[in-house]
């Protein structure tokens, strides 16, 4: 890729079988993608996870926006010389599954989106979030430059781990299922590396991939044609299945599927192969 567009990855599953990007959340990395290890190599897919600008050395964009990504999804697989792939986004990666759908390249095959963030320009006011994301909105648009400091500041004390008291606390305040996922140390190794890779990147990294949520993305959610499956537990705390209910209202061919019990990271985590699972053997099948 050309050096303004640059973007670095990581590889899971089956160096020669049927090629998935994988999007990760916010705050995180390219190491998410590692949870898609198992099916991959069990479906014989190839999941190509992307850092976003500015993460693990793909190239920092400033001002960037969602219609930027499209046209580098759309330069890194002609680089790679894949001639169909498909998309998995979780969390804070949906938004840039919607902007590919509504790009709609002819090498895209299938879109999940499992537990995506909302854009809030799109749906409803920002007051069913999690207070954690509440609080950061709220200081972001009082003053984006101390909010930045702040991210700075934590990425510089990272190595003293005082953060680990901050998330013990905040994951005291989510869904039984969600704490029982993050109890499990190898999980929670992996999302604390893949936090701190977008932190240690600085404040500025950061703020322009949060700012990408609350911006107006230049695009309808009517403008999508393309089929979306999305899944969305019912007690995910952290984005609520009612802004997958909103986005159901605006994209045409929304396929919603609502789990019961399932908090924000034990589907995206604990429940992501069973997930993927059903999506790839629902096309073999239409094969």
């Amino acid at each position: 890729m050309s050096n303004n567009n640059a973007l670095t990855f990581l590889e899971f599953g089956q160096t020669l079988g049927e090629p998935v990007l994988f999007f990760h959340g916010w705050p995180g990395s390219a190491k998410q993608g590692v949870f898609l290890d198992q099916v991959a190599n069990e479906l014989g897919l190839r999941v190509i996870a992307i850092n976003r600008p500015g993460i693990c050395g793909s190239r920092f964009i400033p001002d960037r926006n969602l219609r930027n990504w499209p046209e580098q999804i759309e330069q890194l697989a002609k680089e790679l010389k894949l001639e169909k792939y498909s998309i998995i986004a979780v969390s804070g990666g949906g938004p840039y599954a919607l902007a590919c759908a509504v790009h709609d390249s002819p090498l895209l095959d299938k879109i999940l989106i499992v537990c995506g963030a909302p854009l809030m320009d799109l749906v409803s006011s920002p007051v069913k979030l999690l207070w954690v994301y509440r609080l950061l909105i709220g200081i972001f648009r009082i003053s984006p430059k101390f909010l930045s400091a702040l991210v700075d500041l934590v990425g510089f004390t990272w190595p003293l781990k005082f953060h680990l008291i901050f998330f013990k606390l905040i994951s005291l305040t989510l869904p039984k299922k969600d704490q029982e996922v993050l109890r499990n140390p190898k999980v929670f190794k992996v999302m604390l590396e893949s936090m701190e890779d977008q932190i240690i990147a600085g404040g500025k990294v950061l703020l322009t991939d949060a700012q990408i949520y609350l911006d107006n993305p230049k695009f309808k959610l009517s403008d999508i044609k393309r089929k979306i499956t999305w899944w969305h537990g019912k007690m995910d705390q952290n984005i609520p299945v009612e802004y997958a209910r909103e986005y159901q209202k605006q994209i045409p061919n929304f396929d919603l599927n609502e789990t019961d019990e399932d908090g924000h990271f034990s589907i995206a985590i604990m429940e992501l192969n069973r997930i993927v699972k059903i999506l790839f053997q629902q096309k073999a099948e239409a094969c």
